[in-house]
């Protein structure tokens, strides 16, 4: 995929760091690469030491540890510390935890090349608002969440098992905050080209979107978290950043004017459809073509996320 040295920086080596590492060192798309751990728990040694022996089978892989030098010089960051979410609980409620973390990894940060950072750590939508007012003095760098990807893709597996359909003819389309107020634009979902509800009857739909709601606790009953498909997420946006051809993907992302002013909104970040081409996103508006309902019900999602925005900068 890459012919070129790629540094990669994965901050928080919990579940969800773990299994980005583990992903980017069983592929043999990047021609060379370093992966910079920046997390200072010594609990962390043994999962470190294991990938690192792992790395053996990569050659082009390189593992190192809390190297602030190669953060700095990174190509890619994946931010994935944070706080807990606890059983059963709202990502919001660990807003003021993760974001005092992010605030600590970011402050002194000063990149000395073209850098993307793709946000995972909860609330998404809100530490990418943070992430961008630590780094906007630099216009090397981008900041990208995983956003809504993650439910899209779970709308599409409820949607196939609940009808006939296989995933790859179901297109759904969820927008808005990574939260409770996610949107499911139905005027812009289709199967085989169709739109869903011409397709599928209400009842299907909206039992797939309460399987969607509820799948994170579903997980957490014996896994205590999801890592694996938000890992999944968080390599598709930067493989997409390292193609040559435009992927169309749902990215969390600062929106633009033109979507501030359909929602009477302050420029957040929340999730949209985007086109990312040679380490640029921008707006997918062939992808964007919201009714009133869903324009109303992104309004909403917008408003929560600003008040959150709010509160967290009283504080």
């Amino acid at each position: 995929m890459n012919n070129r040295l790629i540094i990669i920086s994965i901050v928080g080596f919990g579940n969800v760091g773990r299994a980005i590492t583990h992903q980017l060192i069983s592929t043999n798309d990047y021609q060379s690469i370093i992966i910079n751990i920046i997390d200072p728990s010594d609990a962390i040694e043994g999962s470190y030491l294991d990938l690192i022996h792992a790395s053996m089978f990569n050659c082009n892989c390189t593992i190192k540890q809390n190297d602030k030098g190669l953060f700095n010089k990174s190509n890619y960051i994946f931010h994935c510390a944070g706080a807990s979410v606890p059983k059963n609980g709202d990502r919001l409620s660990v807003l003021k935890e993760t974001a005092n973390i992010t605030n600590e990894v970011f402050q002194g940060f000063s990149p000395t090349t073209k850098t993307r950072i793709i946000v995972v750590a909860n609330p998404v939508d809100i530490i990418c608002c943070q992430i961008y007012q630590l780094t906007k003095s630099y216009k090397n760098v981008v900041v990208i969440g995983t956003g809504t990807l993650l439910d899209t893709i779970r709308m599409k597996y409820y949607l196939s098992i609940n009808s006939k359909y296989n995933p790859k003819d179901i297109s759904p389309l969820i927008l808005g905050e990574h939260g409770r107020s996610m949107v499911l634009l139905t005027s812009n979902s289709f199967i085989h080209g169709n739109k869903i509800c011409a397709v599928l009857s209400n009842q299907i739909i909206e039992k797939a979107l309460t399987q969607t709601f509820e799948t994170a606790s579903e997980i957490e009953k014996t896994q205590g978290a999801t890592y694996y498909a938000v890992a999944y997420c968080a390599i598709e946006i930067m493989n997409s950043l390292l193609s040559n051809s435009k992927r169309h993907i749902i990215t969390s992302f600062l929106i633009p004017k033109e979507i501030q002013n359909l929602l009477n909104c302050s420029p957040v970040y929340m999730s949209i459809p985007t086109i990312i081409f040679k380490d640029t996103v921008t707006l997918n508006l062939n992808k964007f073509n919201p009714n009133n309902e869903d324009v109303q019900a992104l309004k909403k999602s917008a408003m929560v996320l600003e008040e959150n925005i709010r509160l967290l900068i009283q504080n």
